[in-house]
């Protein structure tokens, strides 16, 4: 497939090589890139300017696909946009609104002591022909609310990445391609070593390299396996939103950045000092990234109210003193 050989080719490929530098993987954006490239070659093959009228022609061809999809393809477009106009500033850069809204985005569930309770109990009742599933589940669900992992992270784990001595996990090229140390809490190295003594005992592979967690058939979970085993746990344990649906296992990460936080404000600590330190703990690129995370949980809005109460000299019966 012949690609960038449009006017615009050369800068398409400086931006993808800058942002891969910053530890941007770019497939969806090379996607978009590559057809937005095709279609100036066969629509505008003079055009030595990026207009309203190209971007919004462009994303007419995308009429078929998905809300979604659509404004991916309008996002990879104002990235691109904004890197030209570096070079041009006439160069025209998509507004966010320029398609009709997508999906309406989900409201994060947060999840609670519990919710985590429940899960366990029912990851416990797993009717499997090993006990050792039972205690796999129960030790993701420890890890995901401990660590706030990845589900993806949690697949990739080996059985060298666990350092008991140390306390400490390797993560290997996550996202952003990204590696990173998460430092563990004893009582969890505590509960991961219980694991590793019963899966060692397993017949499966046990080398450096071997998964760390495995499935019924003594091997590496797959993302979706995982994912939709844990949803059927919380199902069974009546674990909803409050919009009453079955909550998301991405919402652990949600939930671990807002319960550190609350921590953060009940010791006294000033959130926006410890941020960069909760962004590397997550493997966040930025720490805009992680502040999606942060959610105004009735534990955290009680421990700030009392924070700006003691600064102002409010007392809670709503006086000053």
């Amino acid at each position: 497939m012949i690609c960038f050989r449009s006017r615009f080719g050369t800068l398409m490929r400086r931006h993808l090589k800058l942002r891969r530098a910053l530890g941007y993987l770019m497939q969806k954006p090379e996607y978009t890139l590559r057809d937005f490239d095709c279609y100036l070659r066969q629509t505008h093959p003079q055009a030595r300017r990026i207009t309203r009228k190209i971007v919004v022609g462009y994303l007419e061809t995308t009429e078929s696909l998905a809300p979604k999809s659509r404004h991916d393809h309008l996002t990879s477009l104002r990235q691109f946009c904004r890197f030209v106009f570096l070079f041009d500033q006439k160069t025209y850069i998509p507004e966010a609104r320029l398609l009709p809204p997508g999906a309406v985005q989900v409201v994060p569930h947060i999840y609670s002591d519990q919710d985590l309770a429940a899960l366990m109990r029912e990851a416990g009742r797993l009717n499997a022909r090993s006990a050792l599933l039972r205690h796999t589940y129960t030790t993701i669900l420890g890890l995901l609310w401990v660590t706030g992992l990845r589900i993806g992270e949690v697949t990739k784990l080996n059985l060298q990445d666990v350092d008991m001595d140390e306390g400490v996990l390797t993560v290997h090229q996550s996202k952003f391609k990204k590696s990173r140390l998460v430092p563990l809490h004893p009582s969890t190295v505590q509960v991961l070593r219980g694991y590793r003594e019963q899966r060692l005992r397993e017949s499966a592979e046990t080398g450096p390299a071997a998964p760390f967690f495995i499935s019924l058939r003594r091997r590496r979970f797959t993302r979706r396996t995982l994912l939709g085993t844990i949803q059927t746990l919380a199902q069974r344990a009546s674990v909803r939103t409050l919009e009453g649906r079955t909550p998301r296992v991405h919402d652990f990460r949600h939930t671990f950045a807002t319960r550190t936080l609350a921590a953060l404000y009940q010791s006294g600590q000033d959130p926006l000092v410890r941020l960069p330190v909760l962004a590397t703990f997550l493997g966040h690129a930025t720490i805009a990234n992680t502040q999606i995370y942060l959610h105004p949980s009735s534990e955290l809005l009680v421990q700030a109210g009392d924070r700006f109460a003691a600064h102002a000299g409010i007392g809670r019966g709503g006086r000053s003193s």
